[in-house]
C-alpha cells in the first residue's frame, strides 16, 4: 500500500514531465523502504539525519540525476538506475519517546523489534528511527537544543501543558490542516476529551499517545479484612477511608499527596464546579463546588488522617496502604507482581460522578512539509486500531478509539482483566486540564494552595481565594504576550 508521501511524490514526477523518474518511483515503491537503524540520543545523529535526502522533492530530483548520468544506448538500464537510486531515497523520521531504553522497557523492546519494521513495510519510502529521550523537563530542554542547532526529531513525546507554548514559538506545529487532508483519519472515532485537552484558540497543538482516566486502586485483601465497601457516595469515601485506617498498626487508608489537585478537581467537578471559564480569561476554582472540595479533602489529612505522617516506600505494594488513585499505567506492574489489587470508579457527588484523565501526547516537529506529514502518517499509524488495538492488550491500557473499545477481542481483554473495569465505567464523566498559555504554571500554583490547605497551614477559603488571583493574574499576563 502507498503512503501519502509516495503518492505525492509521483505526482512531483508527473509534473517535472520525466517518464523514466516517474517509472523509477513506482518501482521504487514496491519496495524502497530504508534499513531501520537505532538512534542515539543526541544532536549529531539527528543532523546525520536530516543530512540525508528527506523530501519528496530530493527523491525526484536524485532520480532524474540517475537517469541523465545512465548511458543513453539504454533505456532498460537508465530506468533501473533510476529505481535503485529512488529505492534508496527514503525519508527516516526521527521519533522520540520517554518510555526507556529497550533493554529496560518492553514498550521500547515490542516498538523497535515489531512496529519499526512494519511501519517500514506498511509505508514504502517512509521509516522511523527511536530514540530515549528521557523524562520529565530534560525532554522540553534536549528538544529546545536541538531546534536551535537545526536538528529537531520530527517527533515527540511532550507533556499536554507544554503544547501551547511550543507551538507559539514555531517548534511544534497545528494538526489540523494535516488532520482535514487525510481522508483516512477519522478525528470522531477518538474520545472527545483527548481533544479537548490537546485544543486551544480552536487548533489541535498535539496528538494523543495514550489516553490514562483515573481510578481508585485497592487491595482486596485488606478490603476483606476491614470489612471495606465500594463508596457511592463521597461521604461514602470517608467511612471507608475510616475503615481502612489504623495508624497504631502503621496501616493507612490513601497514599494520596497533599498537594493532589486533580483529586481535587474531581470532586469539584462531582457537584457541578469548571475548572475555566467557557472563554478562557480565568479560572473557576473559587465557586462553592471549588470550596467544598477543598474542605473535604483538608478533612480526610486533619480531621480523619487517612494517610501517614510520612511517605512509605512501596506501602501500597507492601500492603500498608490500602487504596491509590492513578490511571492504567499501573496496571501491567501490579499484575506482574500479582498482587491482590482491583479498582474501583470515584463516587457520585451531587451532580455526577467524574474523573480525571491524563493524556500522554506525541508533538509534530516544524520541519519540512514532507517530513510533518511523515510525522502525522507515524502518530495516525500508532493510534489506529490495527496498532493502538493491540498495544492497548499488550500493555494493559485503556483505549484511544470508540472502535478499539468496541473490537471484540478488546472486549474479551476487558472481560478477562477485571482490574480494568474502573477505568471504562460509561458511568463516569471524565474531565481534563484545559490547555492554556500558562497550563503548566496553573497546575503548580494549584497544587501549591491545595497543599497548604491540606496540611493545615492555611484554612480552604483563604487558599482557594488565592489559588484563584494568582492563577487569573498569570492569564491575564499571557493574554498581553
Amino acid at each position: 500500500m502507498a503512503s501519502r508521501f509516495t503518492r505525492r511524490t509521483c505526482l512531483q514526477a508527473m509534473a517535472s514531465g520525466s517518464m523514466a523518474t516517474l517509472m523509477a518511483l513506482a518501482l521504487a515503491s514496491c519496495g524502497g523502504a530504508a534499513a531501520v537503524t537505532s538512534a542515539p540520543s543526541t544532536a549529531v545523529s539527528s543532523a546525520s539525519a536530516a543530512s540525508a535526502p528527506s523530501t519528496a522533492s530530493a527523491v525526484t530530483s536524485q532520480a532524474a540525476t540517475a537517469t541523465q548520468a545512465a548511458p543513453s544506448t539504454s533505456a532498460a538500464a537508465t530506468t533501473v538506475v533510476a529505481a535503485n537510486t529512488a529505492a534508496k531515497a527514503t525519508v527516516q523520521l526521527q521519533v522520540w519517546q520517554n518510555w526507556g531504553l529497550e533493554s529496560a522497557d518492553p514498550r521500547t523492546a515490542f516498538t523497535v523489534k515489531t512496529l519499526v519494521p512494519r511501519f517500514a513495510e506498511e509505508h514504502p519510502g517512509l521509516s522511523f528511527a527511536l530514540t530515549f529521550a528521557g523524562n520529565g523537563t530534560a525532554v522540553l530542554e534536549k528538544i529546545t537544543a536541538n531546534v536551535a542547532a537545526g536538528t529537531p526529531p520530527d517527533v515527540s513525546f511532550v507533556y499536554a501543558q507544554w503544547t501551547v507554548g511550543m507551538g507559539r514559538k514555531g517548534i511544534i506545529i497545528a494538526l489540523d490542516d494535516l488532520m482535514a487532508r487525510d481522508k483516512s483519519f477519522d478525528k470522531a472515532d477518538f474520545y472527545p476529551d483527548l481533544w479537548q485537552a490537546l485544543s486551544y484558540d480552536n487548533k489541535v497543538w498535539g496528538f494523543p499517545q495514550n489516553r490514562h482516566p483515573f481510578a481508585v486502586f485497592y487491595r482486596t485483601d485488606l478490603f476483606t479484612q476491614y470489612h471495606g465497601e465500594f463508596p457511592k457516595t463521597w461521604s461514602d469515601f470517608v467511612t471507608l477511608a475510616q475503615r481502612l485506617t489504623h495508624a497504631d498498626q502503621g496501616q493507612y487508608a490513601s497514599d494520596m499527596g497533599s498537594g493532589d489537585s486533580n483529586f481535587w478537581d474531581i470532586g469539584q467537578r462531582s457537584d457541578g464546579g469548571d475548572y475555566l471559564a467557557p472563554d478562557g480569561s480565568k479560572v473557576m476554582w473559587d465557586s462553592a463546588a471549588g470550596l467544598q472540595s477543598l474542605q473535604y479533602q483538608a478533612d480526610l489529612f486533619q480531621k480523619y488522617q487517612i494517610g501517614p505522617p510520612k511517605s512509605i516506600a512501596k506501602g501500597f505494594e507492601g500492603g500498608k496502604i490500602a487504596m491509590t488513585i492513578a490511571g492504567p499505567w499501573r496496571v501491567n506492574g501490579y499484575l506482574t507482581e500479582k498482587l491482590p489489587v482491583l479498582t474501583f470508579p470515584f463516587p457520585k457527588g451531587s451532580t455526577e460522578a467524574a474523573t480525571h484523565v491524563n493524556t500522554d501526547t506525541w508533538g509534530v516537529l516544524k520541519t519540512a512539509a514532507a517530513r510533518q506529514e511523515g510525522g502525522f502518517t507515524f502518530v495516525s499509524w500508532y493510534a489506529s486500531k490495527p496498532i493502538y488495538g493491540d498495544w492497548a492488550i499488550r500493555f494493559q491500557h485503556a483505549p484511544l478509539t470508540k472502535s478499539i473499545a468496541a473490537d471484540p477481542a478488546y472486549q474479551k481483554f476487558v472481560a478477562e482483566t477485571p482490574i480494568m473495569a474502573a477505568f471504562l465505567s460509561p458511568d463516569v464523566t471524565p474531565t481534563i486540564t484545559p490547555l492554556t498559555p500558562v497550563t503548566d504554571q496553573l497546575t503548580t500554583i494549584l497544587g501549591k494552595h491545595v497543599a497548604e490547605a491540606t496540611t493545615g497551614k492555611t484554612d480552604p477559603l483563604t487558599a482557594i481565594k488565592q489559588a484563584t488571583s494568582e492563577a487569573n493574574a498569570a492569564l491575564a499576563l499571557a493574554a498581553k504576550a
